[in-house]
């Protein structure tokens, strides 16, 4: 079987990434709308990775930390939710700025940020929330600060790539495609951390209770990949395709009966008319995968978050031969495939499998 399409071929009997040139071949593109670079300068950001990789010394991976979270995992610095404000200070030094409220205080220092909670009575918190008494002291805190390390090495300015190869696959991956920002959280017990990632650093991490628990998809070892890994960008396989107000396209490719629009770091793939999408795929590091990996990142982190792949294949379709981790959802209908070349990913594409008929 053969797709006419660009960036999908049938390779041995599996969906493979033939790449964007093999595209180029097939499908006409489309002028870029004024407000876009040239497409010298696209061409440029397409590699906007690979570039910043080339001219900057990566550091060194961090080994991967199996071990799940525990209480230590949320202490920052010697701070521990609950807490004291003496503690604090003790800590942190006199404050820079003290806001206080009714229910709770923030005090603010360079780069760090701390809210602590009073002691409130079970009735008066009734009286005054409308619900039961929060947890005392020190509740929640935000840190910028590169000296500010958690227990697994993590700070601002680590790579997103550590923070995954030393928290594992996070419970919640959250993209705000107007600031360009990724959220990636972790819970154990009543308290959880999130890493707010920019452009593939950690820009902030915060540590607070958990107001609710929070419904998120089991992370049990499955046959199939759940229903949330055939995402991308708030997209999903077989739904209407509908362009973001706050992000420009980059360039568009087309036949008769399909197009691909290239967005920072992604393309869709959707059929002519109605714009159903029919797959997508990373084309650098400024999109994520549900799971946090991007282009570029070790095969090690790739296995750690995804496991064993379901078929393993070889992909010579781009000149230059390629490991291909092939993954399916449940029935085999939406299928992931993750490219690797040099032990890095060189690939990642989400599409419906041609092999499975609805």
């Amino acid at each position: 079987m053969k797709l006419r399409i660009y960036l999908l071929t049938l390779l041995l009997g599996v969906l493979g990434f033939a790449g964007c040139e093999a595209a180029e071949q097939n499908m006409r593109e489309t002028a870029l709308p004024a407000s876009a670079e040239a497409p010298a300068e696209k061409t440029k950001a397409e590699s906007h990775g690979k570039a910043e990789k080339e001219e900057t010394a990566e550091p060194p991976l961090l080994p991967i930390d199996a071990s799940p979270l525990a209480s230590d995992d949320f202490i920052l610095h010697g701070m521990a939710l609950g807490d004291r404000v003496d503690s604090l200070i003790r800590n942190m030094g006199v404050p820079d700025a003290i806001s206080r409220g009714s229910v709770s205080d923030t005090y603010t220092w360079k780069g760090f940020t701390a809210r602590v909670n009073h002691a409130v009575t079970e009735e008066s918190a009734w009286k005054v929330m409308g619900k039961k008494a929060p947890p005392t002291g020190l509740t929640e805190y935000r840190s910028e600060r590169k000296d500010l390390e958690t227990l697994r090495g993590i700070h601002a300015g680590s790579s997103r790539e550590a923070v995954l190869r030393a928290y594992g696959r996070p419970l919640r991956l959250l993209w705000d495609g107007e600031k360009r920002d990724f959220l990636l959280t972790y819970e154990a017990g009543d308290q959880e951390i999130s890493f707010t990632i920019h452009k593939n650093v950690v820009k902030s991490l915060h540590v607070s209770y958990l107001s609710e628990k929070k419904k998120t998809e089991t992370q049990e070892r499955h046959d199939f990949l759940p229903k949330g890994d055939f995402s991308l960008a708030g997209l999903s396989l077989g739904q209407r395709f509908k362009d973001y107000s706050f992000m420009e396209w980059e360039r568009k490719m087309m036949n008769p009966g399909e197009e691909i629009w290239y967005y920072e770091g992604y393309g869709v793939r959707m059929t002519k008319k109605e714009h159903w999408i029919m797959a997508f795929f990373l084309t650098d590091d400024r999109m994520l995968t549900p799971r946090g990996l991007a282009m570029g990142d070790d095969q090690s982190t790739a296995e750690m978050l995804y496991g064993a792949p379901q078929k393993l294949e070889m992909d010579t379709s781009t000149g230059s031969p390629r490991t291909a981790y092939v993954y399916f959802s449940q029935g085999q209908k939406e299928v992931l495939i993750l490219y690797f070349k040099n032990k890095k990913v060189d690939g990642i594409v989400c599409a419906g499998n041609p092999q499975r008929r609805k």
